[in-house]
């Protein structure tokens, strides 16, 4: 396999004082699972190596520990740069986004593999996104930032940081220099907003005092901002739902409100809903496909736990009687949904206890290892 390994250092001479960037690039090619880099060997040891350069292998390239914490400074708005400022142009070139998004990725990747608390990432993003001039890594960061906050991390640290998240996401949707960013930032903002300001700022968007500039609501943006309020359980969410019905009476506006209702953070909701998931003959399955990720809402895990299990032995007459796509948003809704070891337990136990097709059994395993991911970060991160 080809590649690229990307070296940084920060060198400094014994006759200057001053620290000076060796940036270098060596091309290699491997068929193993371990190689000796040899261009590399007999010189300093470089603060950064990166085995991906340019993005041309296909895999997953973690950093060294060394490496992780030289590139989480890199992109540390708060650390001095006076001293050496190409070393951070060096990742920071706003017009030319890949390596800043390579590297990015190593260190999201650090998490994922429960090496680095989530915490960190999600504040160490949080200072770089005023920066960020790239939509596509500034919706990828967004995504990052909400499933930080949702599923990896536990309710007093979430809580710690949701001030600062709607606070700068919210600046962002508001006064960031292009229209696609603003539009990236209310995307996210429509997912995390959490404290009693952002929700206000939610129900402002909804009424019209609060405008995000160039931006005009589409239908599905205000029922995502509605299903957001309802999912939260603002005291005004309800009237709000019932507003927006009124206001929407397409056959699309029925389906999103049926699916905003889902969210409702209420054990007889959740009852009905799942008993018409499974024994109702009149609502369309591309309704119930709609409403299958507010009703496993991230706040929620309380009352649809007791369904996970309902929802795996479903499994072999949804395979048989849905469409083709169904089993899939199914399972990502009921597993992904949840964040607890009992969950995850719950999970093993189906797995272990029933037989099922070999087709069913590789989608639950596929779909859980998020789930398992999850659990193994909180439990390696308490906080």
């Amino acid at each position: 396999m080809a590649n690229q390994i990307l070296l940084i250092s920060a060198v400094q001479t014994e006759a200057d004082h001053a620290a000076h960037t060796a940036i270098q690039t060596i091309k290699v090619q491997w068929s193993a699972l371990t190689f000796p880099v040899q261009s590399a060997i007999g010189k300093p040891c470089p603060n950064l190596v990166f085995a991906n350069e340019g993005d041309y292998a296909y895999g997953r390239f973690l950093l060294d520990p060394s490496s992780e914490s030289f590139a989480a400074s890199l992109f540390d708005p708060d650390l001095p740069r006076e001293s050496n400022p190409s070393i951070f142009a060096s990742v920071s070139d706003q017009t030319a986004p890949l390596r800043r998004t390579m590297l990015w990725g190593a260190l999201w990747d650090y998490v994922h593999v429960a090496k680095s608390p989530p915490r960190g990432y999600v504040e160490l993003a949080l200072k770089s996104l005023p920066e960020e001039t790239d939509e596509s890594l500034a919706r990828i960061q967004g995504a990052r930032v909400a499933m930080v906050l949702h599923s990896y991390l536990h309710e007093t640290a979430r809580k710690s940081l949701a001030p600062r998240a709607d606070s700068v996401i919210a600046d962002r949707m508001l006064n960031a220099p292009t229209l696609g960013l603003r539009i990236v930032s209310f995307r996210t903002f429509t997912s995390i907003s959490e404290t009693p300001a952002a929700l206000q700022q939610v129900k402002d968007l909804l009424a019209g005092k609060l405008v995000v500039p160039g931006l005009t609501l589409k239908p599905l943006d205000r029922w995502n901002l509605v299903g957001h309020l309802v999912a939260l359980g603002d005291p005004e969410a309800e009237a709000i739902l019932a507003a927006e019905r009124a206001r929407d009476h397409s056959g699309e506006g029925q389906k999103y409100a049926y699916a905003a209702e889902a969210g409702t953070p209420s054990a007889e909701i959740k009852a009905r809903y799942f008993d018409q998931y499974l024994h109702s003959q009149t609502i369309e399955e591309d309704w119930i496909t709609q409403s299958l990720h507010p009703f496993n809402s991230w706040n929620q895990t309380t009352l649809t736990e007791p369904y996970l299990t309902h929802a795996l032995n479903d499994l072999p007459d949804i395979k048989q009687h849905r469409k083709i796509f169904f089993l899939g948003a199914w399972l990502g809704a009921f597993i992904q949904g949840q964040n607890s070891a009992e969950a995850q337990a719950a999970v093993q136990a189906w797995l272990a206890s029933q037989k099922i097709d070999p087709d069913l059994r590789l989608k639950v395993l596929e779909v859980s290892d998020s789930l398992d991911r999850t659990v193994l970060i909180r439990q390696k991160f308490p906080e």
